[in-house]
């Protein structure tokens, strides 16, 4: 199950990253048990396992920051039974985001444009389950900033949430897979 959660997670290194936001969220959901949980396959799942509802709100999203002169990226608008293998470190770039860390319990990448900054994070929380739980935060730069989140908020909300139960079904059917064989 997926559920939108007020807490930001604790130990999360992102808050670090965009001091001044002005728009928080963040979904968990629980890894089944004895996943072996990486943050490059989930991110794979995260950014390329798309269902085509969410393939076309991103080519509206691109056609929306073309008219008010956003940084976008439709290249990854793809869905492939086949995931690509991912090599996140520090620095490295994943569409229109950047790495801005990397550690055995969290991946934070980071966007920056003239209207918005956006930090996203990936964070797993080691507790009775392991809980992974991914926050977006976002800081207006200006008012068409504002504005263009204002429009995408309700399908951001609806994404994210789509797709952290996407990489969820995703460990669970390799585990799965891994057990039978």
């Amino acid at each position: 199950m997926v559920r939108k959660t007020k807490e930001f997670p604790f130990n999360s290194e992102a808050k670090k990253y965009l001091p001044n936001t002005h728009y928080l969220d963040c979904f968990e959901g629980i890894l089944p048990e004895n996943t072996e949980y990486n943050h490059e396959e989930f991110v794979a799942c995260f950014f390329y396992k798309w269902p085509a509802w969410i393939r076309f709100l991103f080519t509206l999203r691109g056609a929306l920051a073309k008219i008010l002169n956003l940084e976008h990226d439709n290249s990854q608008i793809v869905s492939s039974s086949e995931l690509p293998e991912l090599e996140l470190s520090e620095g490295s770039m994943l569409s229109i985001f950047s790495v801005c860390m990397k550690t055995e319990n969290e991946l934070i990448f980071r966007v920056d444009d003239e209207h918005l900054s956006a930090v996203l994070s990936f964070y797993l929380e080691h507790s009775n389950t392991n809980k992974l739980i991914v926050s977006t935060q976002v800081e207006f730069n200006n008012f068409k900033g504002r504005f263009y989140f204002w429009l995408i908020k309700p399908f951001h909300k609806l994404i994210v949430k789509s797709q952290l139960k996407t990489g969820l079904r995703y460990f669970k059917t390799k585990l799965t897979h891994y057990e039978t064989v």
